[in-house]
């Protein structure tokens, strides 16, 4: 800019307004990747609490199949006794 408060070189004022075009620029590709970033940890968050429901699940199943194991066997066990006592 000139000395004095005259008029700036248009140069330095074309300059000034493409760093500002890219400042600009940059803020909205900044902005965007924050965005993502922000889609990608909920996305991420909503896969870890899916996985660990599913694996409760299962969990719980094979807990069930065990109870109904456990009783199968019980009930094999008195039949059992109840045919030797029989015999």
């Amino acid at each position: 800019m000139a000395q004095g408060g005259g008029p700036a070189d248009p140069k330095l004022l074309e300059e000034l307004e493409e760093l500002k075009k890219h400042e600009e620029e940059a803020r909205t590709e900044v902005l965007r990747l924050q965005n993502i970033i922000r889609k990608y940890r909920i996305m991420s968050k909503f896969k870890e609490v899916r996985t660990r429901e599913r694996h409760q699940y299962k969990i719980d199943n094979l807990k069930q199949q065990l109870t109904s194991n456990t009783t199968l066997w019980e009930q094999l066990a008195e039949g059992e006794k109840r045919e030797k006592i029989l015999k």
